[in-house]
């Protein structure tokens, strides 16, 4: 399966709360970030991957990352992870735009066509399970380009709030029984749980 759509991957923050790199957890055989990598890889599709902090020890644990992606390097990971999704989405030029950030597991194949071929007149579309959204989210190019060019206040430079001001006729909720899309690897707590209760492809 081959995606139209480009693949963004959020992966700059410091990863204070997981008290390690999230992108080197040990994740099925190889590390979250190569477990990834490896996902978007069957799409026929080269992510851009935003990195900000441990830059060094990731590049020094997967050795080929510069040949599997394109890496953005952000300077101000401090400003959050907007500010890495507009460094991203200024590289996607024409292109509809998948968000996926790192510490969210990839979901199958199938559910990134089926976002894709839902996307038509809307500016976004969000993949939700009982009722809440979760990744990725897939992005017009046309809203890609306005989040790049607005100025946007600093208390509302989060993705979900500008989805928030669309139109509803613009934005568009895909139902899934995928659990794994909500899932946000953030504490060693809830990277455990992860393995009891949503094995990507196998969910509950």
């Amino acid at each position: 399966m081959v995606l139209n759509s480009k693949i963004v991957i959020l992966g700059a923050g410091q990863s204070s709360r997981m008290k390690q790199p999230k992108a080197l957890l040990p994740f099925f055989g190889k590390t979250l970030l190569e477990f990834q990598l490896d996902c978007v890889w069957k799409m026929g599709v080269v992510p851009l991957l935003v990195l900000g902090n441990q830059v060094e020890e990731i590049r020094n644990t997967i050795r080929d990352l510069d040949s599997r992606a394109k890496v953005i390097l952000n300077p101000h990971p401090d400003r959050g992870q907007f500010s890495s999704l507009k460094l991203a989405l200024k590289k996607t030029g024409n292109s509809s735009v998948f968000v996926l950030p790192l510490d969210t597991p990839a979901p199958e194949e199938n559910l990134w066509k089926i976002l894709e071929e839902n996307l038509k007149e809307h500016d976004c579309v969000v993949p939700s399970f009982k009722q809440r959204g979760g990744h990725p989210v897939l992005l017009s190019s046309l809203f890609s380009r306005a989040l790049c060019s607005q100025e946007i206040p600093e208390c509302e430079q989060r993705l979900d709030l500008q989805i928030k001001k669309l139109e509803k006729n613009r934005y568009l909720s895909v139902q899934c029984d995928l659990s794994s899309i909500l899932v946000d690897l953030d504490t060693p707590e809830e990277y455990e749980d992860y393995f009891k209760k949503d094995l990507p492809f196998n969910d509950k």
